[in-house]
């Protein structure tokens, strides 16, 4: 066992466990049954992948808001829909679609709030997280059918999103109530 893992465990034993646990029903799920045997082998198995892998310890400051995470869902069905709508436009009309590469620097410090930024964007059709960089806290997005001129508006509706999470899901810290 290495220094690092042994580090891993100390700091974070319920996120090493929580790890343990997930990786031993995924296993249990390959597996498609649940016998002692094979629940030995999955532990087993994945308490030696956690040790030989060891994840890096992550602060987590999370905050949860009902009201704010109801707003934000709301905002991103109906970006979805109206995206849908766009890109189903786009694929019958005559013209060909033009389309821009930008990158967007995000406010918050938090990778979680980065990746759920980048997760929500990408999942609207049109747009296409090309790159997120961590140090940086920027996301590089290529757009479909957008002006030059209108990467303005694209800059502003993904910190936007990016504002309804950390409204939703941050902490004081980040800049969530």
């Amino acid at each position: 066992m290495t220094e690092r893992a042994i580090r891993s465990i100390g700091r974070g034993w319920r996120t090493w466990l929580t790890a343990v646990v997930w990786l031993l029903v995924v296993w249990l799920a390959l597996w498609g049954a649940l016998t002692p045997v094979l629940a030995i082998i999955g532990t087993a198995i994945a308490l030696l992948a956690m040790l030989a892998f060891p994840l890096p310890v992550v602060d987590f400051r999370f905050g949860f808001h009902p009201l704010r995470a109801l707003t934000l869902l709301v905002r991103l069905l109906l970006d979805l829909t109206v995206a849908s709508f766009q890109v189903s436009w786009i694929a019958v009309r005559r013209r060909p679609p033009s389309s821009a590469i930008t990158t967007v620097p995000l406010t918050t410090t938090s990778d979680l709030v980065q990746t759920l930024t980048a997760l929500a964007v990408s999942l609207v059709p049109g747009s296409l997280i090309i790159d997120a960089d961590p140090a940086g806290r920027t996301l590089t997005i290529h757009v479909l059918d957008v002006d030059p001129a209108e990467l303005d508006t694209v800059h502003r509706r993904v910190l936007d999103q990016e504002n309804r999470i950390l409204l939703a899901f941050g902490d004081r810290l980040d800049g969530g109530a």
